[in-house]
């Protein structure tokens, strides 16, 4: 089912958009490697490198918030097994519509489907499983479909450089076209045309669950009555204990038919679900919210910390200085009282040379002055 009605697609205008027995129809004369043969892009016009098959599939399941998610049911032949190669179309497909078509997506208002459900139900309904019971159960699917396809690119790429490697030993020539390029490609398409083990997928076809119907003794008349039976009755008119009732978990519903029923209670799970998810969104962003605060909070503190250590480093960077300058004027202090000294004692022993010579110290020094005011004149 990797084929699409492009032709169909194209004259959506003339002929309505292409119908899921259009794309059946289309991949049952398709290529079962799915790529060679297949067209290429999405209905919008838009994603020319997509599988169109694919991504038709996917424009019919995922209808948006009016029409919702499509189901036909499941294919009457069963289920077929999906190829990594499938898995790579689904992820690219799931991928564009988020980004080109979000709105498809939407399943409640404000709520929509993400790229795990999504993935689950593509590929679901490309194998002809139908629709899934449950977004639980496509989320689970979309899980471990992301893990086989990382792990298939992987495998992928080991596959296409050993294969490029033995080809060298063998003496192809290098180069883009060339024969070991050759090999390396043929590698790697034997990986992607492998089947993919999806555990969490059903091996057929869910449908709403059944039970056995309840059945009541009624009161037997004890006298002949005129009354009308329940077959000339209408439904309507029908006692409480006529109405099938339908019991999944904690969830009891009564109505007319089964099928009533079980509608009504894959609603309620469906509901249940979309109530859950936007509980758990609110929850962690609250818990997000919680851990901004709390790292504000932590930053203030460091903020706090490193203005205190700041504070510190720069008072005792202040005391050093001082304690420095401090010494120095000491030093200054000492050599300039040793130099007041030596000039004291230099000039008592020239007086006391003067004294010996029987000159008077301080004539002279009236002289010297008197021969300075000279020289100044």
């Amino acid at each position: 089912m990797v084929q699409s009605v492009v032709e169909g697609v194209g004259q959506v205008a003339e002929n309505g958009s292409p119908t899921m027995e259009d794309v059946q129809e289309a991949a049952s004369s398709g290529d079962e490697a799915g790529h060679e043969d297949d067209p290429k892009g999405c209905p919008c016009g838009h994603g020319p490198d997509l599988n169109g098959g694919m991504a038709s599939l996917a424009w019919l399941t995922f209808r948006g918030l009016e029409a919702g998610l499509s189901d036909d049911g499941g294919d009457p032949e069963g289920p077929s097994e999906p190829t990594h190669r499938d898995l790579k179309h689904v992820k690219e497909c799931v991928e564009h519509l988020i980004e080109a078509h979000k709105e498809r997506l939407e399943i409640s208002p404000g709520i929509y489907l993400d790229r795990k459900e999504a993935r689950g139900y593509l590929i679901a309904r490309h194998v002809g499983l139908g629709l899934l019971p449950s977004a639980q159960l496509a989320h689970d699917v979309g899980i471990q479909l992301a893990t086989q396809l990382a792990q298939a690119e992987k495998d992928a790429r080991k596959a296409a450089a050993a294969a490029r490697k033995k080809a060298g030993r063998a003496g192809a020539p290098p180069g883009p076209g060339g024969p070991r390029e050759k090999a390396a490609e043929a590698a790697a398409d034997a990986v992607w045309t492998r089947p993919a083990s999806l555990a969490s997928l059903p091996k057929d076809y869910v449908a709403p669950p059944r039970p056995a119907r309840r059945k009541r003794k009624r009161a037997q008349p004890t006298t002949p009555t005129t009354d009308e039976s329940d077959a000339q009755r209408p439904v309507e008119d029908l006692q409480p204990e006529d109405r099938c009732t339908l019991k999944f978990g904690d969830i009891e519903v009564e109505a007319d038919t089964f099928e009533e029923a079980g509608a009504i209670a894959t609603a309620e799970l469906e509901s249940r679900y979309v109530r859950d998810k936007a509980a758990r969104a609110a929850e962690r962003a609250r818990w997000e919210q919680e851990q901004e605060e709390a790292q504000a909070k932590q930053a203030e503190i460091d903020e706090r910390l490193r203005a205190e250590d700041y504070r510190v480093a720069y008072n005792a960077g202040w005391k050093a200085c001082a304690s420095k300058a401090e010494r120095m004027i000491y030093d200054q202090r000492n050599m300039y009282d040793g130099i007041c000294y030596a000039h004291h004692s230099l000039m008592r022993a020239y007086e006391r040379a003067l004294r010996k010579a029987d000159i008077d110290p301080n004539e002279v020094v009236e002289s010297e002055s008197e021969a300075e005011v000279d020289d100044t004149v």
